[in-house]
C-alpha cells in the first residue's frame, strides 16, 4: 500500500546503470527505503524520439520515491542514433532496460516480477508498446499498470498536427508502421491505464486521450482519464508546478487503488 501523501521516505539511489554500449543506454532508479516489495513506475522520456533524455525524469524519480513509490528513469537511444533505424530499435532497448530497471529495483527493495510504465507524448506511445513487448517475452517484469501523458489515438497525424511532429511520427514508424501503431494493439491485452493530458495541451489535443479511453473502456480494460485544467505539454516535466503537483497526485491516487484493489 502506497503511504499517505504527506508521507517523506529515506531513499535508496543507484545512477548510471548500464544496459547496452550507447552512452543514452542507462538507468537511474531510486527507491524509498521501505519499499516492501512494491513494482517500480518506470519512466520513459519523451521529446519525440529526438531530444529524450532520462535526466529530464530524475526531479520526478526522486519526488516518486519520497512519496513511497519505487521509480526509475530510462534513458533510451533517440532516432538518428547509431543503430536506431525505426522505433523497433527503441522498443528493443525499452525492453532491455524495463529488465534491468526492475532487477536493480528489487536490490533497493521493490518487486522483482511486476512493474508499471509511464511515459509522456512520445513516450507514452512506447509505454503501450513496451506493453505488448514484454507481454511477448517469457521472462519478467509483468507489466501491470501503464501511465500515459498526452497520449495519441494512433500513430498517425491528426487534423492540426504540427508539421515537426508528423515527421516525427512518420520516422519513428519508418517501413514497420503497422508493427508501432499502439492504437492498433488489442486493448484486451493491455493493463489497466491512467491517461493524463493538459486540457491546454498545444501539441496533443486532450481529444486523443478520450478517444483513447472509449477504446480502452469499449472491451472493459480499466482506463482513468485525468485532465489537468490548463496544463500544457509536457505535463510531469516540473513536479514541483502546480500542474506537475496535480498530475502526480493523480498518479499516486491511481496507483494506490491498483494496490488497494
Amino acid at each position: 500500500m502506497i503511504p499517505p501523501m504527506t508521507a517523506s521516505h529515506s531513499l535508496l539511489l543507484t545512477t548510471q546503470i548500464a544496459y547496452g554500449p550507447h552512452p543514452r543506454q542507462r538507468i537511474d532508479v531510486v527507491a524509498p527505503q521501505d519499499a516492501d516489495g512494491q513494482p517500480a513506475l518506470l519512466l520513459l522520456p519523451g521529446g519525440w524520439w529526438r531530444n529524450g533524455r532520462r535526466e529530464d525524469l530524475r526531479l520526478l524519480a526522486l519526488h516518486l520515491a519520497e512519496c513511497g513509490i519505487p521509480a526509475a528513469a530510462l534513458g533510451l537511444r533517440q532516432l538518428g542514433d547509431e543503430g536506431v533505424h525505426d522505433g523497433r530499435d527503441l522498443v528493443t532497448d525499452l525492453v532491455a532496460a524495463a529488465r534491468l530497471a526492475v532487477e536493480e529495483a528489487s536490490l533497493l527493495g521493490a518487486s522483482a516480477r511486476e512493474c508499471r510504465l509511464a511515459g509522456t507524448g512520445a513516450g507514452a506511445v512506447l509505454a503501450v508498446l513496451g506493453c505488448r513487448a514484454l507481454a511477448a517475452s517469457a521472462e519478467t517484469p509483468r507489466v501491470i499498470g501503464v501511465v500515459t501523458c498526452a497520449l495519441m489515438e494512433r500513430l498517425a497525424p491528426w487534423p492540426g498536427c504540427p508539421a515537426v511532429i508528423a515527421d516525427a511520427l512518420r520516422a519513428f514508424a519508418g517501413n514497420a508502421a503497422a508493427d508501432l501503431d499502439h492504437g492498433a494493439i488489442d486493448p484486451k491485452s493491455l493493463p489497466a491505464h491512467l491517461l493524463l493530458h493538459g486540457d491546454a495541451d498545444g501539441e496533443v489535443p486532450a481529444a486523443q486521450a478520450g478517444a483513447v479511453q472509449r477504446r480502452l473502456l469499449a472491451v472493459d480494460c480499466p482506463a482513468e482519464l485525468a485532465l489537468i485544467a490548463g496544463a500544457g505539454h509536457p505535463l510531469l516535466a516540473d513536479p514541483a508546478s502546480a500542474y506537475g503537483r496535480n498530475a502526480v497526485d493523480r498518479l499516486r491516487d491511481w496507483i494506490r487503488k491498483q494496490d488497494q484493489a
